[in-house]
């Protein structure tokens, strides 16, 4: 494959007699706000950091890769294959210098920046260096942008009735250059010296880094394309974000104390023999900035909402949450017990909905937003939400999605006591009534050989509530937790969906379950008198006269423990 690749600048692509042709077989122009606002914010960026050095009487090239150009020869022309995007935004933007120069009255830099956007050929025609004839506000701004006239308001002209608003990529175009235009405007507005500010944005714009590649036909251009871009391992999020933390972090003496906190936040979060950063990163920036999505990646929110200026107290945060975050994995690494049972439901449940919320909530406790108390108490409001709303009744995570990662955001953000009483009151409007929540309660169950109650999960719940009721019965008699216990069918474990129901099940040992396995009731009774379970001894208070174990007393005792459940035991 014969190609050639060299490092350049933007000036020097605009430079010289060659005219790039997007042809209009090319995708259109999609690019829209977030992708001009993180190169306006690349640009000044790099202005601010050669400004802030100017005033330390230090001279320093900061500048920004705007990726790579591929392009096909063809003659003195080459055909865009890939950087269509950033060609056509680059021109809008120099565009809008021109016409700001053109305010101002300054027509000598307005000339040199016109040499950017409009060449000349050996016959002495201009030409237009971007060339996409399918976009006919582009040609639009490209031919007024470069005519000076200190008569005419270039901005009223785009904006009337000249410039079209159909198909979308025209209208992207047009609010292209309206949106470099404002900014320049705004940037140059508390300047002592516009012109010389509008100079400086300019010369930053044409310094920008690129990779210039050029091949000599069709067949390579495309290959050479799709090498890069669609071949190999794309980059993880957080993986963009620790290259974008390491490039702004100030002052560079700081780097390798940088990497050593990195390095040991991933070792925090390598769990289980695999990596949850990325897992931790969508939750991180879901409860500081916004939930994520296929359009606006993690990377691009922290590009969007970081200060570039203070990336070392970014990565401060980030590893002090890390350290809250991997208590989600090991709730015993969390020092308050009421909090620590909290996450062990979650995690029992495998639920990470809450996880944005939960940091939110850590955060304001550790840094004394909220007290301990206020902690406690929400972390079991939000445990008592999700048993009856989640686990009992099936309630749609995504229904409350929303709200939770709007609440997560508030909490860190704003005032953190403000925004748990609000959450809890709209967290009420979803919550069973009685009537709902006891007919799904007594629904639950697990089963050895039903299908649809064999499940892992349905166990689970089980073992939660059963060992909930035991642990309210010991907290009244002052005695121990609750440790491991086997779950014991009344009715015997047959097949039938009755005898698989919460109803039916109790708590026994081990040893004791395995004497009692397929007795009948009256012949289990004596098993269930030498538990040492509370639970297990007040069933047969209350039951154990019975000579027969019916369908109706399973119902019946399953609406009991739905009563404890709800008013009691987890009230919400």
């Amino acid at each position: 494959m014969a190609f050639d690749a060299q490092q350049k600048k933007v000036n020097d692509v605009l430079s010289g007699d060659v005219r790039y042709v997007i042809p209009r077989y090319q995708r259109k122009y999609v690019w829209q706000e977030k992708q001009w606002r993180e190169l306006f914010d690349d640009i000044k960026y790099c202005l601010d950091v050669s400004n802030e050095y100017k005033e330390k009487g230090q001279e320093i090239e900061w500048t920004h890769f705007l990726g790579s150009f591929v392009f096909e020869r063809s003659g003195k022309d080459l055909i865009v294959i890939d950087g269509q995007q950033r060609l056509t935004t680059i021109t809008l933007m120099l565009c809008a210098i021109c016409t700001l120069f053109n305010e101002i009255g300054e027509e000598p830099r307005f000339r040199g920046v016109t040499k950017y956007i409009i060449g000349t050929d050996d016959m002495g025609a201009a030409y237009a260096r971007v060339d996409n004839q399918d976009l006919d506000n582009f040609q639009f701004i490209v031919a007024e942008s470069t005519e000076y006239n200190s008569l005419q308001s270039k901005p009223k002209l785009f904006s009337g009735a000249y410039m079209v608003n159909s198909p979308q990529d025209n209208v992207n175009v047009k609010q292209c250059f309206f949106f470099f235009y404002n900014q320049f405007q705004e940037l140059i507005h508390h300047s002592k010296n516009p012109a010389a500010e509008l100079g400086n944005i300019k010369d930053k714009i044409m310094g920008l880094d690129v990779i210039d590649i050029r091949a000599s036909n069709q067949q390579e251009s495309y290959n050479i394309f799709e090498i890069l871009n669609a071949r190999g391992v794309d980059l993880k999020q957080h993986e963009l974000i620790k290259n974008y933390i390491f490039k702004y972090i100030h002052p560079r003496a700081n780097i390798d104390t940088a990497k050593m906190k990195w390095n040991s936040m991933e070792a925090k979060l390598y769990i289980s023999r695999r990596s949850t950063l990325d897992s931790f990163f969508t939750h991180y920036v879901s409860h500081r900035f916004e939930k994520p999505n296929k359009d606006n990646t993690e990377f691009r929110i922290v590009k969007q909402f970081c200060d570039r200026q203070h990336m070392g107290d970014f990565l401060d945060d980030l590893y002090e949450k890390a350290s809250f975050y991997r208590m989600f994995y090991f709730p015993d690494e969390c020092d308050n017990p009421i909090i620590k049972e909290s996450l062990q439901f979650f995690l029992s449940n495998n639920h990470r909905q809450f996880r944005p919320l939960f940091l939110s909530v850590i955060s304001a406790y550790k840094r004394h937003k909220i007290t301990e108390s206020d902690a406690e108490k929400f972390f079991v409001f939000i445990r008592n939400f999700y048993l009856g709303y989640g686990v009992v009744c099936n309630g749609k995570s995504n229904t409350i999605e929303d709200m939770v990662y709007q609440y997560a955001r508030k909490i860190e953000n704003e005032d953190a006591i403000t925004a748990l009483n609000e959450l809890k009151l709209k967290l009420y409007q979803y919550y069973p009534d009685y009537n709902t929540f006891e007919a799904n309660f007594i629904l639950l169950g697990w089963s050895h050989r039903v299908k649809s109650y064999k499940t892992l999960s349905r166990k689970k719940e089980v073992q939660y509530i059963l060992s909930g009721i035991e642990e309210h019965h010991l907290a009244s008699n002052q005695e121990l937790t609750v440790h491991k216990f086997s779950i014991e069918h009344i009715a015997n474990d047959d097949g039938s969906e009755t005898h698989c129901k919460i109803g039916n099940l109790l708590m026994l040992a081990e040893l004791i379950n395995g004497g009692a396995a397929d007795k009948t009731y009256t012949e289990k009774i004596p098993y269930y008198k030498r538990s040492n379970f509370v639970s297990t001894r007040k069933f047969v208070e209350r039951y154990g006269e019975l000579e027969e174990w019916s369908e109706s007393n399973i119902i019946e005792r399953g609406k009991y423990m739905a009563k404890l459940a709800y008013d009691v035991i987890w009230k919400f």
